[in-house]
């Protein structure tokens, strides 16, 4: 019927558009993993067991970051295909932004990118979790592909009438 095909498009559009995100969230982390291997193939050659070590810890927190993004991305798609509904719950604000820079961390220091945020620890959100890491993660992504080499990003969180407005700033 016409509904079921409309429904059916509508569906495809979704999928795709779920696709699309997918990779974009997943690019720069992979990125970032290759460029800090780069880096420790170097430094493996230099001898330098120094960089050798904060590379391989680099390299291993991307990992750990890229893991965990695919973690909600299967998550997402297992919730929107059970058509479980949005779960809010109480999150630190401040633990969310140091857990999410953590994940970029290699791709900031690549490009000498300093991320900064000012950011009470007694700030709390009500939010589902997977979908304020997923929006976090974008912008932190975004602003450090589009910031220039050397450039700072600062994320600020205000309480206005029970509401938290988060921002993200780059150079």
């Amino acid at each position: 019927t016409e509904e079921q095909s409309n429904k059916l498009a509508e569906l495809n559009e979704t999928n795709a558009k779920f696709l699309s995100i997918s990779a974009h969230d997943l690019r720069g982390p992979f990125n970032s993993i290759i460029g800090v291997l780069e880096l420790l193939k170097d430094s493996y050659y230099d001898h330098n067991l120094e960089d050798v070590k904060k590379y391989i810890r680099m390299a291993t927190n991307s990992a750990n970051g890229t893991l965990s993004l695919l973690e909600n991305l299967l998550a997402w798609t297992s919730a929107e295909n059970k058509m479980t509904s949005f779960n809010p719950v109480k999150l630190n604000v401040k633990n969310l932004i140091d857990e999410e820079f953590e994940n970029f961390i290699s791709a900031a220091t690549h490009k000498l990118i300093s991320l900064n945020h000012t950011i009470t620890p007694n700030l709390h959100v009500s939010a589902d979790t997977d979908m304020i890491k997923t929006i976090l993660r974008n912008l932190i992504s975004n602003a450090i592909k589009y910031s220039h080499i050397g450039g700072v990003i600062t994320i600020n969180a205000v309480e206005h009438n029970k509401f938290i407005e988060i921002s993200v700033a780059d150079n």
